[in-house]
């Protein structure tokens, strides 16, 4: 299904756009039965391809709505035009690389610097299981310490995302461009609407599994912010895909 936008509200000047990959696909031969696709399987910083036909879907709806959502006011008949001050980052996974090259190509202009702050979430030894042959008690033991729990013995805790999502926006917002486009995945996304939602860029205490925000763009799709001005910012725009 195509990326869909809702355009009620028009993103304001300085806005943080958050898109996320298109549907991994899981290459043969990776250990999970072959009838499970990659979107059963925990593949955090597992460097899965995202379908490519999908990608170009996905990349051809964010750069029509990028450049719709800066055409001159009160001209609803001119042509789209890019958004000429566009900074772009993008996570080192194959999967966000695919969508910023595609991207690209729709607006050449455009600037991608590779961020690694902005990869997944890693996942430890859980990475590229199926989701339901990672132990049970492991995941009860994430979400009786969901903050702190290291997953998968040796991948990353909740908190130490956030570390790093709070590090890149905050150096985002103090040498970026004012629009600012993030190609990144669903645990990132989530990680910038739990920091916005309590003042943001600094890390407060870890969160708890039932106060961790759950919407995301689907595979393909986007969402919109502005910069936040010392407190939480409201979404403005919001794109969505079924994965």
């Amino acid at each position: 299904m195509e990326p869909a936008a809702d355009l009620a509200g028009a993103p304001a000047p300085g806005s943080l756009w958050l898109a996320r990959h298109a549907l991994p696909v899981r290459p043969p031969g990776t250990g999970a039965p072959p009838q499970r696709p990659a979107s059963a399987c925990c593949y955090g910083h597992t460097d899965w391809p995202a379908d490519p036909a999908l990608t170009h879907q996905a990349a051809t709806a964010l750069a029509l709505a990028l450049s719709t959502a800066h055409r001159p006011a009160g001209r609803t008949g001119s042509a789209a035009q890019p958004v000429a001050s566009l900074r772009v980052r993008c996570s080192p996974l194959r999967r966000c690389q695919q969508l910023a090259d595609a991207l690209a190509g729709l607006i050449p202009h455009i600037c991608v610097q590779t961020d690694t702050r902005l990869a997944e979430l890693h996942f430890g030894r859980w990475e590229g299981l199926p989701w339901d042959e990672v132990p049970r008690d492991e995941l009860d033991a994430w979400a009786a310490d969901f903050g702190t729990y290291r997953m998968g013995s040796n991948g990353e805790t909740v908190q130490e995302l956030l570390q790093r999502v709070s590090s890149v926006a905050h150096e985002a917002q103090t040498s970026d461009a004012p629009d600012t486009l993030w190609i990144t995945h669903a645990g990132v996304i989530r990680a910038v609407h739990w920091l916005q939602e309590r003042g943001w860029p600094l890390v407060p205490e870890p969160p708890q599994a039932n106060a961790w925000p759950t919407p995301a763009p689907g595979y393909g799709g986007w969402c919109c912010t502005a910069w936040p001005a010392g407190s939480a910012a409201e979404p403005v725009k919001k794109g969505v895909s079924e994965g």
